[in-house]
């Protein structure tokens, strides 16, 4: 095996700029079932039920994004809310998509969608979202780790 010895300075001169794309095949589909949700006043169980049966995935995405949730918290949150009664997964919504669907109501999900639909945006409101999503899990992530610091503690 041959030893190859770099400095630091060749190290970073080596290094470029690695252009990515957001947007996947994923983010695809969730775009293209947004596209699917009516500029209406309110949202109603039915199209709750009609996103969630044309891609469970996506449409929790969808749900996970209004309501301003990680993966990890709206889990959490659905783990709650269906405590022993439903799956919080697709096995739960195909065994009875009205009893899921009326449980993501404690969410107000339906609310939350309905209030961003109708809303006026600014520009500083698309500023304050991206400033959101670019500190927003990492401070809450710190700030759930110093929770868990104090339960620890308290233990």
């Amino acid at each position: 095996m041959i030893k190859i010895i770099q400095t630091s300075e060749e190290l970073l001169s080596s290094l470029s700029v690695l252009q990515t794309d957001w947007k996947d095949e994923f983010a695809s589909l969730v775009i293209k079932l947004l596209e699917e949700i009516p500029e209406d006043s309110k949202i109603e169980q039915k199209r709750l039920i009609e996103l969630l049966d044309a891609d469970f995935e996506a449409a929790s995405t969808i749900f996970r994004l209004f309501l301003e949730m990680s993966k990890d918290e709206y889990i959490v949150n659905l783990k709650t809310i269906f405590a022993k009664e439903l799956s919080t997964g697709k096995s739960g919504f195909v065994r009875d998509k009205e009893k899921y669907t009326s449980e993501l109501d404690h969410l107000l999900i339906g609310q939350k969608i309905s209030n961003s639909i109708n809303k006026e945006y600014t520009w500083k409101d698309i500023i304050i979202e991206r400033l959101k999503a670019g500190r927003g899990s990492a401070i809450k992530g710190q700030k759930r780790g110093r929770g868990r610091a104090l339960e620890d503690f308290v233990e």
